[in-house]
């Protein structure tokens, strides 16, 4: 097993403000776009790792199921205001 170190990027504040504001706009669509752009890769990295440190036989289709779920998830968080960025580190929220 070959565990990936990864390093997150910073979030910029004004990104996740558009995302928090939850209006569908052209700039809460361009922000949801740069963002999936920032986090796809890490989300799979991370699930990578799981997977293999719990030896779970895995295939791509079940990364993409999981990457789904995340950001589903986060859109959750997100719109039910379970998120402030003033207040939280936003790879603390990732990492749970």
């Amino acid at each position: 097993m070959i565990e990936i170190c990864i390093r997150f990027p910073d979030t910029p504040n004004t990104l996740l403000k558009y995302i928090l504001d939850g209006n569908a706009s052209d700039r809460w669509n361009m922000s949801w776009t740069s963002f999936y752009k920032v986090y796809n890769n890490i989300i799979i990295i991370m699930t990578r790792n799981v997977f293999e440190k719990f030896n779970f036989n895995y295939s791509e289709a079940d990364l993409k199921d999981v990457l789904c779920d995340v950001f589903f998830s986060l859109h959750q968080i997100f719109i039910q205001k379970k998120y402030i960025f003033e207040n939280h580190c936003f790879r603390g929220l990732l990492k749970k």
